[in-house]
């Protein structure tokens, strides 16, 4: 056809490309403008839907267009009253986010299309559907996929309901009994789609990026591939709410400081108006053993390493009682540890050592600290324990760090990150003396001479100058911010791994709050680059994560006020 796209049976002013309908298509309840869409319209979205790909060309739909005021409200009834039957199942603050939740436009929409499956179209041997008996209602449903597309393209909203009994709507519209009732689609114009969906805007669920669907060859084996190249930020619209609620709340203007910024960035994160609680805080503890420990950088033995997650594994390291304090749940993982902790159960050291990349790693000064391959697995391993964690429920996630020397690497990675020499970046670390100070300082130039222009590339650097557990560190808190989990950053490593995964994937930093100020000078420059203040200022140099735990508290602070805190236009005050 000479007009392609466009064809004298289609739209004569081109509608929106099929990427946008797709990026744009929401599920519409309330926006509705009252108006009915008209025929040819309509017999433009039927057509499309006629036109979706069927099993065995059966074409297995049927579409009953419904526009009597009476049906409407009849299944708008029924409609409520199985909500009221879900809302009864929930409890607490699944209950309050539902109650928020309008979960249909039945009336203000107009019309309706109920969607039907006919199992007997086609006959009975219907071809390519021996095996997979579904075929056709997924046939069916790919016939609605097209209508919702088009609609959207075409101005037109489209709400699907699914809080009805089948046999009811069955009966409702006169379907035979073999006729599965699929859909009941709310059709009318629109003036606008919203940005945010409502589910996530009201913080019933978030959309989860593609990483953690994405499979290489087997079902769980990802790669770093997939490792995100750029993170979408926080809500603009739960920023902008929230905002508006912490200048409507019953204290003078200002008055929260810090702590109103902190609630609203929670309520960004989370896209919900106000936060919800922080009640599932998880901390990873990547250990790991550096190969600069080796030459004079640290004033304790690399065998600290070990036996520091041994302490960590019977819950008596200083992070285990401040999480304990605290509710955070704390989990450690031996990603490049010296040793093989052949004194423990079998058991125990396999949950340990399920990710581990290797043992220790190389010393920066004189060659690479990773392989590409090691590299590459490191992140990974970072991004799989990330997933997990938040499959198990995890609201804020917290990077620890446990590692003779690697105050070293960490500095390294970020004098290399912000062009800076290591005179500027070098703190003690654990103590150690002036002497000390100037060789840990010199040994870091001498890895930037190496590395040269390497550092231009943000995972060069950190194979050239990082290790195996700071490296998973960075695919940690990647993948928190790809999926929209928020992160409490701790001392110089979790802050440099921080930087590191904003270099990777600019816009990841905007997830990020910083837990405390740590002695390091590195530490401040990083923080500075990313805009973080830290919310805690107590002269810690644990690491371990113990800072980030230690301001848990006051995140959690920072939510209340902006949950429980009065409105001034409940007080009667305008």
């Amino acid at each position: 056809m000479a007009n392609w796209p466009f064809s004298r049976s289609q739209p004569k002013a081109p509608v929106m490309r099929l990427y946008d309908a797709i990026n744009r298509r929401r599920d519409t309840r309330r926006e509705f403008n009252g108006t009915v869409v008209d025929d040819e319209v309509l017999t433009r979205l039927l057509s499309a839907a006629h036109a979706a790909p069927s099993v065995g060309m059966s074409q297995p739909w049927d579409f009953v267009v419904i526009r009597n005021p009476e049906t409407l409200a009849a299944f708008r009834d029924h409609v409520a009253s199985e909500r009221d039957v879900f809302a009864a199942s929930l409890d607490g603050e699944r209950a309050d986010t539902f109650s928020r939740i309008k979960i249909e436009g039945i009336v203000e929409s107009g019309l309706g299309i109920v969607v039907g499956y006919d199992p007997t179209r086609g006959g009975s041997n219907v071809l390519g559907r021996h095996a997979i008996a579904d075929a056709g209602l997924y046939s069916t449903v790919c016939a609605i996929q097209n209508m919702w597309l088009a609609a959207t393209a075409e101005g037109v909203g489209v709400g699907w309901v699914s809080f009805y009994r089948e046999e009811f709507l069955r009966e409702l519209v006169g379907m035979p009994e073999h006729v599965r009732p699929v859909a009941w689609l709310c059709v009318g114009p629109v003036d606008d789609l919203p940005e945010v969906p409502d589910l996530e805007r009201y913080g019933w669920r978030h959309r989860s990026p593609l990483t953690t669907v994405l499979h290489d060859e087997l079902y769980g084996r990802r790669t770093d591939d997939y490792v995100p190249t750029s993170v979408a930020a926080p809500s603009a619209l739960a920023r902008r709410e929230a905002n508006e609620r912490l200048g409507a709340l019953a204290t003078p203007p200002g008055a929260l400081g810090r702590l109103g910024e902190l609630g609203v960035w929670v309520a960004a994160c989370q896209g919900e108006v106000p936060p919800r609680p922080i009640q599932n805080p998880r901390l990873v503890i990547f250990a790991g053993d550096h190969g600069v420990a080796a030459h004079g950088v640290s004033a304790f033995p690399p065998a600290i390493t070990g036996a520091m997650v041994r302490t960590f594994l019977i819950g008596k390291a200083g992070v285990s009682a401040l999480a304990k304090a605290n509710g955070v749940a704390v989990r450690v993982l031996d990603i490049g540890v010296d040793e093989n902790f052949d004194d423990m159960p079998a058991d125990v050291v396999a949950t340990l050592q399920k990710h581990k990349v290797r043992r220790s790693s190389g010393a920066l000064h004189l060659e690479d600290a990773l392989s590409a391959t090691e590299v590459r697995a490191a992140l990974e391993a970072g991004a799989t324990v990330a997933r997990e964690e938040i499959a198990a429920g995890a609201d804020l996630l917290i990077s620890g760090d446990m590692g003779i020397g690697n105050t070293t690497p960490a500095a390294a990675l970020i004098a290399a990150a912000l062009g800076l020499p290591a005179s500027e970046v070098v703190g003690r670390g654990t103590g150690i003396d002036d002497q000390a100070l100037t060789h840990k300082t010199d040994l870091i130039d001498q890895a930037l001479r190496r590395v040269g222009s390497r550092t231009n590339d943000p995972v060069e650097t950190l194979q050239a100058l990082g290790s195996a557990d700071l490296a998973a560190s960075v695919g940690f808190l990647l993948t928190a911010a790809a999926s929209g989990v928020p992160v409490l950053l701790d001392g110089l490593m979790a802050v440099a791994c921080g930087l590191t995964a904003d270099r990777i994937a600019p816009g990841a930093a905007a997830w990020f709050a910083a837990g405390h100020r740590s002695t390091e000078p590195a530490q401040t420059l990083a923080l500075a680059k990313m805009g973080l203040e830290p919310l805690l200022d107590l002269g810690m140099r644990l690491g371990e994560g113990s800072g980030a735990v230690a301001a848990v508290p006051v995140v959690r602070n920072a939510v209340a006020l902006m949950r429980d805190v009065a409105l001034l236009s409940e007080l009667g005050v305008e």
